[in-house]
C-alpha cells in the first residue's frame, strides 16, 4: 500500500495558506504546489516532513487549535483508502458512502 498526503489543497484553505507562500517556505515552484493541489502529482516521500513543518509554520493559529497536526500520520492517507472520484464525471473527490453535492 502507498501512502500519500491526501487533498493538499484542502489543507492549504484549512489553515489559511496560499500556494505561493507555502511554495517559497518548500523552496519549490509555485507550479509545484499548484501540482499537488490540484491532485496531478502527489509530493514525494521525502517532503512530508518538510510539509508538516510548513502547515505548522505558516497556519493560521486558530485554524491549528480547531484542527491540530501532531504528526505525519495527520496528513497521510493509504492509496487505497482514497476518496473516489465522482460518478457524475464532475472530476472532484468524495468519500465513497457520500452523495455527490454538485
Amino acid at each position: 500500500m502507498r501512502e500519500y498526503i491526501h487533498n493538499v489543497k484542502g489543507l492549504l484553505r484549512l489553515y489559511g495558506i496560499k500556494q505561493k507562500q507555502f511554495a517559497i517556505e518548500l523552496s519549490v515552484s509555485k507550479s509545484t504546489v499548484s501540482e499537488w493541489a490540484s491532485g496531478k502529482k502527489d509530493p514525494p516521500i521525502w517532503r512530508y516532513g518538510p510539509i508538516l513543518d510548513a502547515l505548522q509554520k505558516l497556519g493560521n493559529p486558530e485554524a491549528l487549535k480547531l484542527k491540530p497536526i501532531t504528526g505525519i500520520h495527520d496528513l497521510i492517507v493509504e492509496k487505497n483508502h482514497a476518496p473516489n472520484p465522482c460518478p457524475r464525471s464532475h472530476g472532484h473527490r468524495r468519500p465513497t458512502s457520500a452523495a455527490c453535492d454538485r
